[in-house]
């Protein structure tokens, strides 16, 4: 339970006058505030919470210390919910970095293999008395070879 914080000031003031008959009268003003903070009610207020109604301090306190644990629970749980997020957050992304490297291995090599394949044809063309088709057949690995090198990527 939290310390309550008190701060008291206090004012005087001297205001002197003069009547009628010549005698100077004096008052004597006081101000004084007291400030209190904390989960409970001043201990002044309790007490006369207790003379109203025998065992209201007690309830007020133990509904006090209630609400405390209450919301130190609450904050306990909060934290944990948050802890096991990023904990699920953490292996999404590891999934999705694994993810994203065997993507760029499978695509690299069917890559690999359809260009092996067109530069096999073209070759196989070329022996066959075709040498515009095989130009053509080898233009696509080497378009795609183009692109991959000097192409810019969007962000």
């Amino acid at each position: 339970m939290a310390k309550p914080s008190k701060a008291q000031s206090q004012i005087s003031k001297a205001v002197a006058s003069q009547s009628a008959g010549g005698q100077q009268v004096e008052t004597i003003a006081t101000q004084s505030t007291q400030l209190y903070q904390g989960p409970i009610p001043h201990p002044n207020v309790l007490a006369g919470f207790d003379d109203l109604v025998p065992g209201t301090a007690q309830r007020l306190i133990d509904l006090a210390v209630n609400e405390s644990e209450h919301r130190r629970n609450m904050e306990r749980l909060a934290i944990s919910a948050n802890i096991e997020n990023q904990s699920r957050n953490i292996a999404i992304a590891e999934y999705q970095s694994k993810a994203v490297v065997i993507s760029d291995a499978v695509s690299q090599v069917l890559g690999a293999s359809v260009t092996l394949a067109c530069v096999a044809g073209a070759v196989y063309l070329a022996i066959h008395d075709q040498p515009g088709i095989a130009a053509l057949l080898c233009a696509v690995p080497t378009g795609a070879l183009i692109q991959a090198f000097f192409v810019k990527r969007k962000s």
